[in-house]
């Protein structure tokens, strides 16, 4: 099947995703190497400690828009209408399944007043497959202790994301082919798939590894 590769990467203002807001956002396609990347006005304060991590300060978000006026760029970028039966999307963040895609379906989900963005969720959810790197190294990578983004940059000696989301879509975009890298050496992936290019351009062999069990 034909796909997209995205990588993503959100800010936000504490980690719960049903109460914490969005601060920015970095959507990064891997063929193309555009991008997205935009400040969020939360519409609430937050604490210091996420100034200290991001260095995004709650006064430089007073005059960006907030995440109301900006899902349809993010929509626009996904671009869900490309998705269909044959083309899939996979969206790459790290702890994905715990945090950024929680975080963007639950956005989705609260913003959902008309029926046009009803009709792009439920496009997001059929056709938008997500892959969670922190995952896919924890499986390639037992023997790493700890398998946090920033551990991960060391491990491959990659210039590590500062906390900022295109910074740390970037990051992410290498440290997905380096894993890829990893994972065409494993033995399970000789012949067909042994290269990291045969496995970036067939991200659904990526996506049963990681979540089909048999």
């Amino acid at each position: 099947p034909m796909s997209r590769i995205i990588y993503y990467d959100f800010e936000t203002t504490g980690l719960n995703p049903y109460h914490d807001r969005i601060i920015e956002y970095a959507f990064l396609d891997d063929t193309t190497q555009e991008f997205i990347n935009e400040l969020v006005n939360p519409q609430r304060k937050f604490e210091k400690k996420i100034t200290d991590i991001t260095g995004i300060h709650p006064d430089e978000l007073q005059d960006k828009a907030p995440i109301e006026e900006q899902i349809q760029n993010i929509i626009d970028y996904i671009n869900p209408d490309n998705c269909r039966v044959g083309f899939e999307t996979y969206l790459i963040a790290h702890n994905n399944d715990s945090f950024d895609k929680i975080f963007l379906n639950e956005t989705l989900i609260r913003l959902n007043d008309n029926s046009k963005t009803t009709q792009n969720l439920e496009k997001l959810r059929l056709y938008c497959k997500h892959i969670d790197t922190l995952l896919l190294a924890k499986k390639l990578l037992p023997e790493l202790h700890s398998h946090s983004l920033k551990s991960l940059a060391t491990h491959f000696k990659i210039k590590a994301g500062t906390h900022r989301a295109i910074d740390d879509t970037k990051c992410l975009m290498e440290i997905y082919h380096k894993l890829l890298e990893v994972m065409s050496h494993k033995d399970t992936f000789q012949g067909e798939y042994n290269t990291k290019n045969t496995l970036l351009k067939n991200p659904h062999i990526v996506y049963g590894y990681l979540y089909r069990t048999h």
